[in-house]
């Protein structure tokens, strides 16, 4: 079985490990620095305004222990505050309001973040399960992108046609192993292209095969084509020569 996919694109990788730390480390301390000076020059406003980006990637990274850390930070700007404005029953009753909502943000952000990991951590569970029956099943199953690279190709595809995954995960030449004769090739390449135009996903050919041994097999090919994340599915242009 054949299956022609869209190439996904890559998705970026966020901060992780001890980059997070230094990261966040170094923006409270400039906060809490710019804190110190805007309260001794006289200044109330606008600065409180930045304790929400270390508190949102506090709870984001750390969860529960993000929480309390946002926290830890709410109450030495509080108590800042305090020690400046003292006598300013406004200031001070802002200063409280704040950090009761910098301590609501760090909740609502800890319990997204924990909950994005549950549904990541299933999807991973999932993909891993469908890889399993992929690679174990006991049919020639291949995945390939609209030019014919190989993006999965399972064990039995390994043992029908003598090439392993090494030999052909990420490439398009093995359909010229398996296909020597250019006008065959072609021609196979017009049927799959067809098929997937038409969504005769039930509709299967026959196709000779040379094993990487030399040894010519008849094989039964089911094809189907799978639309990208957008909804986007590509003709299969597969191996032109």
């Amino acid at each position: 079985m054949t299956v022609p996919v869209s190439p996904a694109a890559a998705r970026p990788q966020f901060f992780s490990g001890r980059r997070w730390d230094v990261i966040l480390v170094a923006a409270s301390g400039m906060i809490l620095l710019l804190t110190l000076y805007c309260l001794y020059a006289g200044i109330t406003t606008v600065f409180m305004h930045l304790y929400y980006f270390p508190i949102i990637f506090l709870a984001y990274r750390y969860h529960g222990k993000g929480v309390v850390y946002s926290v830890l930070l709410s109450l030495v700007y509080l108590a800042m505050v305090v020690y400046f404005q003292y006598s300013q029953v406004m200031e001070l009753f802002s200063a409280v309001l704040r950090v009761m909502s910098f301590t609501g943000v760090a909740a609502v952000t800890a319990w997204l973040s924990v909950q994005l990991e549950k549904e990541h951590q299933e999807l991973n569970t999932t993909c891993q399960f469908n890889e399993s029956i992929v690679s174990n099943a006991n049919v020639w199953l291949t995945v390939m992108d609209s030019t014919g690279k190989i993006l999965v190709w399972n064990e039995a595809a390994g043992d029908i046609s003598g090439y392993g995954s090494d030999e052909v995960l990420g490439k398009n030449t093995i359909w010229k192993l398996l296909y020597p004769d250019l006008d065959y090739r072609r021609k196979i390449t017009r049927t799959i292209r067809t098929i997937i135009s038409e969504e005769k996903i039930f509709e299967s050919f026959e196709t000779t095969i040379r094993a990487k041994n030399s040894e010519e097999k008849i094989i039964a090919w089911n094809t189907r084509g799978i639309a990208d994340e957008h909804g986007a599915l590509d003709p299969f242009c597969g191996n032109r020569d």
